[in-house]
């Protein structure tokens, strides 16, 4: 016998002849795509009123993200995905339609925070990131993404900009248990810097001035030329040479090791799925790195026909050190240090030269006007630390066919330490200081459901629902 298949086409078997002419009929099949909406309730796309885009869990990790929200970057029609900094562990902003919009996140039913709090506003603003990137990319099952205002309606106010809800992962019931293990590795680099010009060194008038940090002293291929020899900020007499690529050695090669293990399985009445997650993530500035470690579960079980549970919860820990300064007016600002080096400065000098023996700082400048970025980047370390817990619990009642009352309760809180060090000796700040933030944030949400459905001689399908919301 063969066995003849292609896509799209129904399986034939054939007894084995000498001459075999074969007909395959087409295999069509009409499936509704399902998608999750408000508090967590399953509809068919075709059903809705409204405008959803809905993402699965293998396109979010082809390419594995540090920050989940990035992986909708080029994937929803109407959303743009902005990354504000190269920090790690930086910051993803989101908009909906072009407006300046907060979309709220949903997470298995539970609004969560989405916050990214700067207590510094414009000056020497950290970018700490975004809270919804401490959901891991590796226990995301979808994302539904809903637009328009009708599709919110549930959620009331706080998603006005719209919602984005994710749904997790979970086992399947009769299922054996498996193990699933995934890494990635990403390489990270400054894709463009300024243009400089390399022919004039610092001064003023074209004569030099290694008080002055500008580039409009002598010209530098002339005055080696002639032999000319002038201070440099460490006081040595020196040749004037150009460093073109000054800007460009101080930034390295940023790196980011994604991994995951998760347990999977489920008998009769009950599933249950583990994950681990680690992102742990080396910055293109020197001395920055990000740490992310999270444990999820999310497990269910029918206790008999008309009653059901289902838990989700995870844990998320995340730590960082040597996050760059941005804005204006702070002594710790480092990228525009950096692009305003001489450039007669040679950065492996410097790197190599930013703290004498006596501990002090070595200055770009010989009156100490002028921070070394290396003396920031190892004295000046911001550094931050975050526990968080998100979980909720959800019961299920179907007294009789039609009629399903529902539970959904849960909880997001997080502490987050975040400290700013401002190191004895700094330029604007000599006698050194330190800011620290304790921040903490609760939200308890519950929603309770009823609905009732039925359909009517097979062509009509009535449904209504009410409910309770608390948060």
């Amino acid at each position: 016998t063969l066995v003849i298949s292609y896509v799209g086409m129904k399986t034939q078997e054939v007894a084995v002849q000498a001459v075999l002419n074969i007909r395959l009929n087409s295999d069509t099949q009409n499936i509704d795509e399902v998608v999750v909406t408000a508090i967590g309730i399953k509809r068919s796309e075709k059903s809705l009123g409204y405008a959803v885009s809905s993402v699965g869990g293998e396109e979010i990790t082809k390419a594995r993200e540090s920050n989940v929200v990035n992986a909708l970057s080029g994937k929803v029609a109407g959303v743009r995905i902005g990354q504000s900094s190269g920090t790690a562990g930086g910051a993803a902003k989101i908009q909906i339609r072009g407006t300046n919009s907060s979309p709220l996140f949903v997470v298995d039913g539970l609004p969560i925070d989405n916050g990214a709090y700067n207590p510094d506003d414009i000056t020497g603003n950290v970018d700490a990131g975004n809270r919804a990137s401490d959901i891991s990319s590796d226990d995301v099952e979808s994302i539904n993404v809903l637009k328009g205002a009708a599709a919110t309606a549930l959620y009331g106010a706080r998603a006005k900009d719209g919602a984005i809800v994710i749904t997790t992962k979970k086992g399947s019931k009769n299922m054996k248990t498996f193990i699933t293990v995934n890494s990635s590795t990403r390489f990270e680099n400054v894709a463009k810097l300024p243009e400089f010009q390399n022919e004039y060194a610092q001064g003023n008038y074209g004569e030099y001035n290694v008080k002055s940090l500008n580039g409009w002293g002598p010209n530098i291929a002339k005055a080696a030329a002639d032999g000319m020899q002038y201070n440099n900020y460490k006081g040595e007499k020196v040749t004037l040479q150009a460093y073109p690529d000054n800007v460009k050695d101080f930034y390295q090669t940023g790196m980011s090791y994604i991994n995951n293990v998760s347990v999977a399985g489920g008998g009769e009445k009950a599933d249950f799925r583990t994950s681990f997650s680690s992102v742990n993530q080396k910055g293109i500035i020197p001395e920055s790195d990000y740490n992310k470690y999270s444990f999820s579960v999310n497990a269910g079980m029918d206790f008999n026909s008309k009653f059901s549970a289902r838990v989700s919860a995870q844990y998320v820990r995340n730590d960082s050190k040597g996050r760059a300064a941005q804005g204006s007016n702070d002594p710790n600002l480092l990228v525009p240090l950096v692009n305003g080096l001489p450039r007669t400065v040679d950065t492996r000098d410097i790197k190599n030269n930013w703290v004498d023996e006596y501990g002090k700082q070595i200055t770009l400048d010989p009156d100490g006007k002028s921070n070394n970025p290396y003396w920031i980047i190892n004295k000046n370390k911001y550094t931050t630390r975050m526990d968080r817990v998100i979980g909720n619990i959800i019961l299920t009642y179907k007294p009789f066919e039609g009629l399903t009352i529902s539970n959904n309760a849960g909880t997001d809180f997080y502490t987050e330490g975040r400290r700013k060090l401002y190191a004895k000796g700094t330029v604007g700040a000599l006698n050194g200081k330190f800011q620290t933030w304790n921040l903490y944030k609760r939200i308890i949400n519950n929603d309770l459901m009823v609905s009732y459905e039925k359909t009517f001689a097979n062509d009509y399908h009535f449904k209504v629902m009410m409910g309770h919301n608390l948060y």
